[in-house]
Formats: structure tokens, C-alpha cells, sequence
């Protein structure tokens, strides 16, 4: 949008049939009504600019060279991370963003491993689908992550609706549920039909650098450059366009 504004010619290559990335999920969770309604007015704002929108494209450095841009901003986002837990291949086990999508194949309980506020927002989620849930963190605070304000509603919510369990680190998964040592070495099974990781995210670094070559000038913006929260991938998507002479 910037880089249009600008006055640039402006091609957005996306891999799946519609815009909105990582913020698709706040499609179906009332307590995120405004990210939804913010993914809806830049989707709006797209189609009032004179913007090339590519969409179901596998855009490849061979796909973007061919195109002879002069400037690219990768803005690929973010993994999830897999942690090395026993069992977690298992066909009950989900990535948190992916839950959403796949909240009908969820079980009456559920485990969510990792507590930061991915973890805390989806657990509190499924709570409200009316599923029996459990957060397990290893530090010794839930959503440490959120914003000072942001987690003072959010824990007053999730005491209300969610199992917590901190300083617990799970090590297994299995038919019966999520094994996990506390502090002081106990072990504690805690059943679960469904499992979703919630462990944090890493960069597509690698895989945006392969991109540096195919145009003149190249930039990151948003989760390839740190997996962070919407008002830096904002501020960083705006800063690329900007640069661009």
C-alpha cells in the first residue's frame, strides 16, 4: 500500500487464494474482532489501488528474477517451531495457527503446550468452543509476552476458563496425553485428546535471503525479520517502501 501510494507500480505475490496471512485466524475468534476488522480494511484498501495482486502463486527466485523487477521485499513470515518432545509426530497434535482451521478434529480435552500469549489466546479460543483445556509453561508466568494491559484482561479470563500449569516442561506425548517434569522433578500426566504447540516461532530467513538477487534493490519486512507482533511487521513493511527510489 505504501509503496503504491508512492506512486510505484506494485506486484504482491501470494501463495495461497487470499490475502491476510497470519492474521487469518482472527476470522473466527470474537476477541479478535479488531485484527479481523484491520486485515479487512487493508484487504479494502488493497482494491482501491492500482496494486497487481497474484494470488495461489509459488513465487520462486527463478518466478520473482523473471519478472525483471527493480526493487523486492520479501515478506515470507514466520515458522512455527517444532520442539523436541517425544511423540509429537502424532495425528492429534496441531500448530497453534493451524488449530484454527481445524478446530471441528479437536477433542473434548486439550493440551495446549506453551504458554506465551499465542498459547494463552488459543487455549482461552477452545475454552470458549467449550473444550476442557490446559496451558503448560515452563517459565513461571502465562503470556509473559503480551503487553502490560493486554495481559491483565487476558489472565482475569483465562483463571476463569483454563487449567494453568507453569514451571513444567513437557516431555512426552503420547495415547493418554502430555507428560511434563515440574521444578522439583515430578512427573504428572495430563490427559488429552488433542495437543496444540504453541512454543513460538522463527524467522524464514534463509529462505527470504534466496530472493536478494533477483532485483536491483532487495528488503525483508515483517516475521522474516523477527517473528515479532502486527504493529512491527506494519512499521517494518512501511520503512521498506519507503526506501524505494
Amino acid at each position: 500500500l505504501t509503496a503504491a501510494e508512492n506512486g510505484h507500480k506494485v506486484t504482491l505475490l501470494e501463495r495461497s487464494g487470499s490475502l491476510g496471512g497470519a492474521l487469518k485466524f482472527a476470522d473466527t475468534v470474537p476477541f479478535k474482532k479488531f485484527i479481523k476488522l484491520y486485515k479487512e480494511y487493508l484487504i479494502r484498501m488493497m482494491s482501491k489501488r492500482n496494486i497487481n495482486v497474484r494470488l495461489n502463486v509459488d513465487a520462486t527466485p527463478e518466478y520473482v528474477a523473471a519478472g525483471c523487477f527493480d526493487t523486492v521485499i520479501a515478506a515470507l513470515g514466520a515458522k512455527a517451531v517444532v520442539p523436541n518432545i517425544t511423540g509429537i509426530g502424532q495425528d492429534n497434535v496441531y500448530m497453534a495457527l493451524e488449530s484454527y482451521d481445524r478446530a471441528n478434529e479437536m477433542g473434548k480435552r486439550i493440551v495446549v503446550i506453551g504458554g506465551g500469549q499465542v498459547g494463552a489466546e488459543t487455549a482461552l479460543h477452545f475454552a470458549r468452543l467449550g473444550h476442557d483445556v490446559t496451558v503448560i509453561e515452563m517459565a513461571d508466568l502465562i503470556a509473559r509476552d503480551a503487553s502490560f494491559t493486554h495481559r491483565v484482561q487476558l489472565m482475569d479470563r483465562l483463571e476463569k476458563e483454563v487449567k494453568c500449569v507453569t514451571n513444567s516442561r513437557c516431555t512426552k506425548i503420547d495415547i493418554e496425553g502430555v507428560s511434563a517434569i515440574d521444578n522439583n522433578g515430578a512427573e504428572t500426566l495430563y490427559p488429552a485428546d488433542s495437543i496444540i504447540i504453541a512454543v513460538g516461532f522463527t524467522p524464514l530467513s534463509d529462505e527470504a535471503e534466496k530472493f536478494c538477487d533477483c532485483a536491483t534493490d532487495f528488503m525483508r519486512a515483517g516475521d522474516c525479520i523477527a517473528a515479532r507482533d502486527i504493529g512491527h511487521a506494519t512499521t517494518t513493511g512501511y520503512d521498506a517502501a519507503i526506501q524505494i527510489i
